[in-house]
């Protein structure tokens, strides 16, 4: 069974338009790593589901479902961290002030780590997580002509 580590961040911005087609566009282009649509998990027009990273099927390549795989690794023996399965769920909530963003980050392994190894590799993908949440920030201050990026809630972005 894959280990799996979640990260929770929110973003505010103020009430804009076409908000979903700016999030693909950001996610299907992002320089840390392409998402895209998670065909198992059906989205809605509030709740939006991705992954990234290297999957494959179930049940021997024959199934219809995908588990985490296994990432590559570079000419150091250092994973590639865009090809480390994530997935990421993105909760959009209008009122008539604001848009909030909730984001939730999945990131899986299929290796098993000591207590101290599990820290650094926390603390990697914690960092990794807030940078592409730094990146989006800036991305949708830079579409939607804000003063200033949005403010990010439960993290450090």
């Amino acid at each position: 069974m894959p280990a799996k580590e979640t990260f929770r961040h929110a973003i505010v911005l103020p009430m804009v338009n076409d908000i979903h087609q700016t999030l693909v566009s950001f996610l299907s282009t992002s320089e840390r790593g392409t998402w895209r649509a998670d065909e198992q998990v059906a989205s809605t027009p509030y709740v939006l589901h991705f992954r990234r990273g290297k999957w494959r099927r179930a049940w021997f390549g024959l199934g219809s479902t995908f588990q985490p795989g296994l990432c590559d690794i570079d000419s150091k023996g250092f994973n590639v961290p865009e090809t480390r399965p994530m997935k990421l769920q993105i909760t959009i909530r209008p009122s008539p002030d604001e848009v909030r963003l909730s984001l939730l980050f999945s990131v899986f392994s299929l290796a098993a780590y000591g207590r101290e190894d599990h820290r650094r590799y926390v603390s990697y993908w914690a960092d990794r997580v807030s940078q592409e949440l730094g990146d989006l920030s800036e991305y949708l201050r830079t579409c939607y002509r804000l003063p200033e990026p949005p403010r990010c809630e439960y993290g450090n972005c």
